[in-house]
């Protein structure tokens, strides 16, 4: 371990235990237990190695701190939880990224009768290294998502989802395109067995960008529930066509999504997660995404829990050709948490990156060491 490594770890562990004396948190408790309000924060200091996500891309040292207000109102036919948070976000030499960084989340749920549903609502602002474009890039983001579930009779329900995404970015001069999206999934269940259904939908998108619109559709089937024994989950393979009128052109491959949690005991569980799809990158490039990653959670006592994980995929940039870009990338982590007290709790974590590319200027590695202290009362 070089002394930059050596000299970070120790002011992790200085700012750890300095913020561990603090206690600056506070409950708001009104009509029993009917509304809550739950006030939280969270200090956390990082090392990164590539801020840029490209070659030699230069690293620095952050120091994150969060505030934020937790709603809970449980009453009536709607259920009401809201979110607002504010991050500031300060680098030691890189300055011209410190950001502020707002994030409200307000989700709508309604659980009893016939037809049940939710209402999301998340603007939020956010700052990061893209591998798709290796820029740093900031955006705001609104993601509006409508769920609903009915019936039909005791074998047969559907359920819809409609998506309305916004994303804008604050780069200028970096040739970053705006993207909208619309989505309308539809999805007929058959309950199998009292553990297990079966399931067939359809999804359309419309996306937009100020150079091209282009529209998704995708016909899937697939099972919820409990697939095998300690194995529960969903997956889903589907066949999917983009048509692209900017430059009238048109991609098929096949789809699929998956999230499979195996309990193998009372203290480990692990997680696989797969995703297939097409997506659009800053530049308004489609891309023909696939990721896959495996998970562990590990909880060694009541207050101690460590998790690792790995991860790879594959990115095909389809509106450059055959001779497009393609990237390969591979990703692993592992972390500790340990909760202090029924309020606080500190956790450590490092991760590696690693994006292999036929275009020389999008190969890179990357490393992430954290800290993080919160408490919430």
């Amino acid at each position: 371990m070089g002394p930059r490594k050596r000299t970070l770890l120790l002011r992790l562990s200085f700012v750890a235990l300095l913020l561990g004396q603090q206690s600056v948190f506070a409950l708001l408790a009104f009509d029993g237990n009917r509304n809550q309000v739950f006030v939280f924060g969270s200090a956390a200091l990082a090392y990164d190695s590539n801020l840029f996500a490209q070659p030699g891309g230069a690293s620095d040292v952050t120091e994150t701190f969060t505030v934020g207000a937790d709603l809970n109102r449980k009453a009536g036919l709607i259920t009401l939880s809201a979110t607002a948070a504010v991050a500031f976000v300060r680098y030691d030499r890189h300055t011209n990224l410190n950001a502020v960084n707002p994030n409200l989340l307000v989700n709508l749920e309604k659980a009893s009768g016939r037809l049940t549903g939710s209402l999301m609502f998340n603007p939020y602002r956010t700052e990061q290294a893209d591998s798709a474009v290796n820029l740093h890039t900031t955006s705001w983001n609104v993601p509006v998502t409508l769920s609903l579930r009915y019936p039909i009779n005791e074998r047969f329900y559907v359920t819809s989802q409609s998506a309305w995404q916004e994303r804008r970015y604050e780069d200028s001069g970096l040739l970053l395109h705006n993207y909208d999206d619309f989505a309308e999934g539809v999805d007929g269940y058959y309950t199998y067995t009292s553990k297990l259904d079966l399931l067939a939908g359809y999804r359309v998108r419309w996306a937009h960008t100020d150079l091209e619109r282009s529209v998704d559709q995708n016909f899937s089937v697939g099972a919820t529930g409990a697939l095998l024994p300690k194995l529960n989950g969903l997956v889903r393979v589907g066949y999917q066509q983009r048509q692209v009128r900017g430059n009238a052109s048109s991609f098929s491959q096949l789809s699929a999504s998956g999230q499979l949690t195996w309990n193998a005991s009372r203290k480990l569980s692990v997680t696989a997660l797969l995703s297939k799809d097409f997506n659009t990158a800053a530049t308004a490039v489609s891309v023909d995404s696939l990721a896959a990653s495996l998970n562990a959670s590990y909880a060694m006592t009541r207050r101690l829990q460590f998790e690792a994980g790995l991860g790879f995929g594959r990115n095909r940039f389809l509106d450059q050709g055959e001779d497009g870009r393609l990237d390969d990338f591979f990703s692993c982590n592992a972390g500790a948490s340990y909760n202090l007290n029924e309020r606080f709790k500190v956790s450590g974590a490092y991760s590696y990156f690693r994006n292999s590319s036929n275009l020389a200027l999008a190969g890179f590695d990357r490393e992430q060491y954290s800290v993080n202290l919160t408490g919430r009362f």
